[in-house]
């Protein structure tokens, strides 16, 4: 694995399960620092209406179990928290930033790592899935793709163990997704001629298009 050397602050790579219209019914956390994963940490949260079948489906959570608990902006401190710490990523950060952007659209007063001035945004993010799509040209840069393709799921099932809820061990699981998308992450960073990456360039070549990519420069 490498070390990230050049990242002092911690990375967060986040994942949401849930849509626009029933919000965030769950979420997961794999905090990267030193060039591995630190810590987790996940919920399941109350609906804003109805989880229809086939998201149930999906991701294997029904209306009646959600409900038993609090909605995902009882957690918002915590994101807050962290994204004062360090940034976001994601597996297709495009998704988890509209999610959270409903749920409270703008973060705290941060500074924007690529711009060094303060902002109120929850981005830029790093994106385990344009990075993977980028520089490697991947014909499918799917989640459980690309942890075929770099032959990570021993790993992943390895951490699920330890920190995913046992019966949320799964693709569609939040947190599930979540450590996916970080071992994705830790393993672009131990390539060859990866090591000496920095933070700026993971957020610059996570941008989809030339034309958002100079909007953060």
């Amino acid at each position: 694995m490498g070390k990230m050397k050049n990242i002092k602050n911690p990375i967060f790579a986040i994942d949401f399960e849930g849509s626009r219209k029933i919000g965030i019914v769950e979420y997961g956390i794999a905090e990267i620092t030193n060039g591995t994963i630190s810590a987790c940490s996940t919920g399941i949260c109350a609906p804003r209406t109805t989880i229809s079948i086939a998201d149930s489906k999906l991701f294997d959570i029904t209306t009646t179990q959600a409900q038993a608990f609090p909605p995902f902006e009882t957690h918002l401190q915590q994101f807050c928290h962290m994204r004062k710490r360090g940034v976001f990523m994601a597996h297709n950060a495009i998704a988890e930033d509209t999610m959270l952007r409903d749920a409270l659209p703008a973060s705290p007063i941060v500074e924007n790592p690529l711009t060094k001035r303060n902002c109120s945004t929850w981005g830029p993010y790093i994106d385990s899935c344009v990075l993977a799509k980028t520089l490697f040209k991947l014909n499918s840069a799917k989640l459980s793709d690309v942890i075929d393709v770099f032959q990570l799921q021993n790993q992943l099932d390895e951490f699920a163990q330890q920190y995913c809820p046992t019966n949320r061990r799964k693709y569609h699981c939040a947190l599930y997704d979540a450590i996916a998308s970080a071992l994705i992450l830790i393993k672009i960073c131990s390539f060859d001629g990866f090591e000496d990456v920095s933070l700026e360039w993971l957020l610059k070549y996570s941008n989809q298009s030339q034309d958002s990519q100079q909007a953060l420069l």
